[in-house]
């Protein structure tokens, strides 16, 4: 129905299947296309520039109405989604741990009211490699395009009138308020920044101006001057080179969205505004295959991301670049007959009428809402899974966040504590660190019941526990701040310790902090070499040196952890150093249900290589080896539990059917158990 209303211009196809194929590649993890994911962002321009057109079209013709513009969004968006969303329905049942299956209970939800992004901002980011499990977080596109078609048509009614200079002018100051938003939220609210319509308005708004503003290349294209072809073949070339440098050069770690993102937008732009069908970038673009990829490009994008997020919830390790290039290809068949069996028929005045479309529209919605909301309060349907095998598939975990009720301390409201343990006994052990102290207090809980000792839970808020340490930002001066401000929560934390414990257990997750440092720390996540491979927000971390300016070398996270411990020893209380717990690279829990899935059996034990574990953790055991000048220090290593003890060079995270993990870097309360031995017999003799 769009093309009824504007002239057909192949070239758009063609820019489409240059958008959707590089995010597809992206998603499977081809390092090659480390910048694929700003697809999404040439989208945004293209649509833009076609929504605004067809308002404009229908506006000077006299025939645009609300009820209209929104009955073609319905036959466009809504059959596709809503079959997608059906075909989800039986994977997830089969195939998903009842935590999964509650998020996908509110992505659910959250699709059907086109509030996806939002969702999906408040869960997790986009580049996190969990988020490759989420079969419908691809929707959250959708969702910034609809929000905006909700505000744009009824902005351009009640200002048309006036003009188009007072409407692009007002336009422009929102493309700015939007860019400079986007740009502040690179660098401080990160996730929010990357899913939000306000920080996502301007790269539509380039499309919208490009519709806006007259442009004869398009309308003139048969007797154009020399002097304007040259302009149209420039630059739709610049155009389409600005897209391709972005996809090959972007990565992870590219501020995005940002004034870095104008080089695909404003790419996407040029392409726009110059590719005729005489120029080469026009004619490359027109090319059927490209126009056929093009056609289908909304179907595919739909398909895909379910396509790969069940292929790795269905296999232990992930899947290799054949089963990805297998599923890309199983996405443009069924987009191929989605397009004919479905849209096409769907966009038919005569196959559906208005109103029919509308009941299919609030049907759907209706169901898939309600539906989400059936099996989010019914806690992911835990029921689904052989009881037989719930210890492996729930291990006992710490209970922390239920049994501790942190308050501030009241000499420093950033500090909290809570007592567990004997809460009556006059001798108090101070548990110190972050989620890895986190998995032992369910155990200490109990043994300090057993030998009268009272828990002390401290904890500093917005701070990571080695204070000179902190996750890299784009602002110096924001690192600054934060460092000082993190110093002066450390010092209030050395003093509360000083009156109220007897003893301090530290527990962190050593290693990851110290990424990046060339050569010793080089993966944030672990890797476990067999397959197994961690899922975890990308981030860096530094030191800053003495003229504030953030560090990612060695020498200054070597030099934060030894002041942390030579602080600590300064108490003159026995300080119980934990060395790094083994990661594992296997979600353990998840490692059991795949193979039940593959098998109906789960295997007796899971391991990892030790040698793997050496070679991760080499820096930071070496730093706190050579602290064996602070007599305070007791080192408690886990390694010697857990690694080449119960099998011969090898890392153990299942032992003898008993999962020792409950995801692939924390300890169970089976795990724990093994641990906290070393430091009760330290304790109590």
């Amino acid at each position: 129905m769009e093309n009824l209303k504007m002239q057909y211009r192949p070239e758009i196809d063609g820019l489409r299947a240059i958008a959707v194929l590089p995010v597809i590649v992206f998603h499977a993890g081809i390092s090659a296309f480390s910048g694929g994911f700003v697809g999404v962002d040439v989208f945004f321009v293209i649509s833009g520039y076609l929504i605004t057109s067809i308002i404009i079209s229908e506006k000077q013709a006299g025939t645009f109405t609300l009820v209209n513009f929104y009955e073609r969004r319905a036959r466009r968006i809504l059959p596709a989604l809503f079959v997608v969303m059906a075909a989800c329905l039986p994977f997830a049942w089969m195939w998903m741990f009842p935590e999964e299956m509650k998020d996908f209970s509110r992505s659910l939800m959250g699709v059907s009211a086109f509030v996806s992004n939002i969702l999906f901002w408040r869960e997790s980011g986009y580049f996190v490699t969990a988020a490759e499990l989420k079969p419908l977080l691809h929707t959250w596109s959708l969702s910034v395009e609809e929000q905006y078609y909700l505000l744009f048509p009824l902005f351009l009614i009640y200002t048309y009138r006036l003009g188009r200079r007072w409407v692009v002018g007002t336009l422009l100051v929102v493309f700015l308020i939007s860019l400079a938003g986007a740009q502040w939220g690179s660098a401080h609210k990160t996730i929010a920044n990357f899913y939000s319509l306000p920080t996502r308005a301007w790269e539509l708004l380039i499309g919208s101006f490009i519709a806006l503003v007259p442009n004869s290349s398009h309308a003139c294209a048969k007797n154009a001057g020399p002097n304007r072809l040259s302009l149209n073949q420039y630059g739709s070339l610049i155009g389409l080179l600005l897209i391709s440098f972005s996809i090959f050069y972007f990565n992870r770690d590219t501020p995005h969205p940002s004034i870095y993102t104008l080089i695909p937008t404003v790419g996407a732009g040029c392409v726009i505004m110059f590719a005729t069908p005489v120029t080469l970038v026009g004619r490359l673009l027109s090319s059927r295959i490209l126009v056929f990829v093009g056609s289908i490009s909304y179907a595919t994008y739909l398909w895909h991301q379910p396509l790969f997020a069940f292929a790795r919830y269905r296999t232990i390790n992930e899947p290799s670049t054949l089963v990805f290039l297998g599923l890309t290809l199983t996405a443009m068949v069924l987009a191929t007959l989605s397009l004919r069996f479905l849209e096409l028929p769907f966009r038919n005045l005569k196959f559906i009428s208005r109103k029919g479309i509308f009941g299919v529209a609030l049907t759907g919605t209706l169901c898939f809402f309600i539906l989400g909301a059936l099996w989010y309060s019914k806690s992911g349907l835990p029921g689904r899974l052989p009881a037989n095998l719930s210890t492996k598939f729930f291990p006992e975990k710490t209970n922390e966040s239920t049994a501790c009720n942190l308050a501030p301390v009241e000499s420093a409201k950033t500090l909290h504590y809570c007592y567990f343990g004997d809460i009556n006994a006059s001798r108090t052990v101070a548990l110190y660190g972050d989620s890895h102290a986190q998995t032992l207090f369910s155990e200490l809980d109990s043994a300090f019941k057993t030998h009268a000792i009272r828990g002390l839970r401290v904890y500093m808020t917005n701070c990571e526990p080695i204070p000179q340490i902190l996750v890299a930002n784009n602002s110096d001066i924001s690192n600054y701040l934060q460092q000082k401000e993190c110093l002066i929560t450390y010092s209030s934390l050395l003093d509360y310790l000083k009156q109220n414990a007897s003893a301090i257990i530290i527990g962190l997750r050593w290693t990851m902090r110290m990424y990046p440092i060339e050569g010793s720390v080089d993966e944030l996540a672990f890797n476990n070499g067999e397959g197994g491979r961690e899922h975890i927000e990308p981030r860096k971390y530094t030191t800053l040196d003495l003229n504030g300016i953030p560090s990612l070398a060695g020498a200054g996270k070597k030099d934060a952890i030894d002041m942390l411990l030579r602080t600590m020893n300064e108490l003159n209380k026995p300080v119980f150093v934990i060395h790094p717990i083994p990661e594992v690279g296997w979600d353990i829990p998840k490692y059991n249900f795949v193979s039940y899935l593959n098998d109906k059996s789960t295997p007796v034990s899971i391991s990892t290589s030790h040698e793997r574990f050496k070679n991760r953790n080499s820096f930071i055991n070496d730093v706190l080896n050579n602290a064996q000048n602070y007599q305070n220090l007791i080192h408690i290593k886990p390694e010697r539990h857990l690694c080449d003890s119960l099998m011969k060079g090898r890392c153990v995270a299942q032992w003898n059917d008993t999962p020792l993990y409950y995801d692939d870097d924390h300890l169970s309360n089976a795990g724990a158990r093994m641990i906290i031995q070393d430091i009760i017999s330290n304790l109590v003799k």
